[in-house]
């Protein structure tokens, strides 16, 4: 591909180049401030059909009736299943502190009603709740479709459909890194790997498009003042992802890219833009090619939307495609397994001080 070929390429999701349906009725199950404060924005923004909420909380539900002008909401989410005929329901309750089973058990009521189902990541805390999920959704016929927002984001998304595309021709080395700055994930008893690093194996999958035979990975001790964690993923093309989260610097905030192909490269960065008091800025997202055989030459890819509210309207909206559509979101069950078989032997690599096959990751 020359480089008016590549400038010619519509680099957006389907959900952003496709009318969604908003006639489908969605529900949403936890309404915590990640939900108030980024998820219930985006589908208004782009007008999904939010018709009900349930949240034991009394406060987060009259925020969301308030901001959000969510009709009806619940306390208990099984009667909000019981009483409303939904097409989707997005399960937001936490991964952690234990409630990791009750997302399996959310996802259990919604699947015996034939309810479509998404998932905030990551999909759960341990490998046999990721497969009782997955077999759960196929028993009922439901499809699964998990909030992996940061492959949809603006610079993530446009590097892959350029690597799809073959514009680089075949992958042959990719990096990505988390500069957190000051946040939640500099306290020493965050899980930020499970939290956090899921977003960076998650994207680089989604360029790869396949497993890594081998992970080796190490994250320095925690302190107050954070930790941070490297990892090396091979395949068994000969091709090597690395992955490298700060939480500990506190003097930047960002979130680079690279990606070498045999006839180019990428290199960029994203911008969440999302906000918090006292938090310095991303740096502006961008998104840059160069070829090989035109050395020092390069071409600025447009970005043509925001990380959010879009990232977070495309998940839905992918699945809300795929229901219309009767095909698959793109980041399904099926294709999420991956990103945990990864995690989770990540973990087991810093655990060990060993490299770790993701496919010996099994059900204990």
């Amino acid at each position: 591909m020359n480089f008016d070929q590549i400038a010619a390429l519509d680099l957006r999701p389907r959900a952003l180049r496709e009318p969604v349906p908003t006639d489908l009725r969605i529900g949403m199950i936890g309404l915590g401030r990640f939900v108030n404060n980024s998820v219930l924005p985006a589908y208004r923004s782009r007008g999904y059909n939010v018709v009900a909420a349930a949240d034991p909380d009394e406060t987060a539900r009259e925020r969301a009736q308030a901001l959000h002008r969510v009709s009806t909401v619940y306390a208990d989410y099984r009667e909000m299943l019981d009483k409303e005929k939904l097409d989707v329901v997005d399960i937001n309750l936490r991964w952690d502190r234990g409630m990791s089973p009750a997302r399996v058990e959310a996802v259990r009521e919604a699947a015996a009603r034939g309810v479509n189902i998404q998932l905030a990541k990551p999909l759960a805390a341990t490998y046999a709740q990721c497969l009782e999920i997955l077999e759960l959704t196929k028993a009922a016929g439901v499809k699964l479709a998990v909030n992996q927002n940061s492959r949809y984001a603006p610079a993530f998304f446009a590097a892959g459909e350029l690597i799809r595309q073959g514009a680089i021709g075949r992958l042959i080395s990719a990096g990505i890194q988390w500069d957190s700055a000051r946040g939640l994930q500099h306290r020493p008893n965050f899980d930020a790997v499970h939290d956090v690093t899921v977003h960076q194996v998650d994207i680089l999958l989604s360029w790869f498009d396949q497993e890594p035979s081998l992970i080796f990975a190490n994250q320095t001790r925690k302190t107050e003042a954070g930790s941070v964690l490297g990892a090396i993923l091979v395949f068994d093309d000969g091709s090597n992802g690395m992955i490298r989260d700060d939480f500990a610097a506190e003097l930047r905030r960002t979130w680079p890219i690279t990606a070498v192909g045999e006839e180019g490269a990428l290199d960029g960065t994203d911008d969440i833009e999302i906000l918090e008091a006292g938090q310095p800025r991303m740096v502006r997202g961008y998104l840059r090619l160069g070829l090989h055989k035109q050395p020092g030459a390069a071409l600025d890819i447009p970005l043509m939307y925001r990380y959010a509210p879009e990232s977070f309207a495309s998940t839905m909206g992918d699945l809300l495609l795929a229901i219309q559509k009767g095909d698959e979101p793109w980041a399904n069950g099926e294709n999420v397994l991956r990103t945990m078989r990864v995690l989770f032997a990540i973990e087991e690599s810093i655990q060990t001080g060993r490299p770790v096959a993701p496919s010996s990751i099994k059900a204990s």
